[in-house]
């Protein structure tokens, strides 16, 4: 998940290959819905978070290559 510097929300399943024709625009509720267990995340344009190994959202600054943009 990111909030890209123009303070748009995208969200990324995490698998490799996505095209852009591929993505689809959905609203937060509906993200909640779909995983209930989805926090209240506070970001700043620029940054992300990503679920680690042991299942903790780690926020970081976002890359500024790779990715649907």
């Amino acid at each position: 998940m990111t909030l890209d510097e123009n303070g748009e929300l995208q969200c990324l399943c995490g698998a490799e290959g996505h095209t852009v024709p591929e993505g689809r625009i959905i609203g937060l509720q509906e993200l909640r819905d779909l995983d209930p267990t989805l926090p209240d995340l506070d970001l700043a344009p620029g940054q992300s978070a990503a679920l680690n190994e042991n299942g903790q959202w780690q926020i970081e600054p976002l890359a500024t290559t790779g990715g649907m943009t």
